[in-house]
């Protein structure tokens, strides 16, 4: 089997993928988001992604919750 990235499905840009994904799966809990979110922050391994998959939409409050965090999340220097 070739790899995903390689898979004619993927696109056409090459990309390495996270070595982990973090799915989170919510509808309207901004602070269940915000607890993995965190968590995931925590961690010494950097090679992963966040998804995060909520119904509620761009009006909702775990989007701006999710907006918050990408305008105020420093760069990781040591990943």
């Amino acid at each position: 089997m070739q790899p995903f990235a390689s898979q004619p499905h993927a696109g056409h840009i090459p990309r390495r993928r996270p070595f982990i994904s973090v799915a989170v799966p919510t509808f309207g809990r901004p602070d269940t988001v915000r607890w993995a979110n965190d968590s995931v922050l925590r961690q010494d391994f950097c090679d992963w992604e966040l998804v995060v998959s909520d119904d509620e939409g761009p009006e909702g409050r775990t989007w701006a919750t999710l907006s918050e965090y990408a305008r105020s999340e420093p760069s990781r220097p040591n990943c």
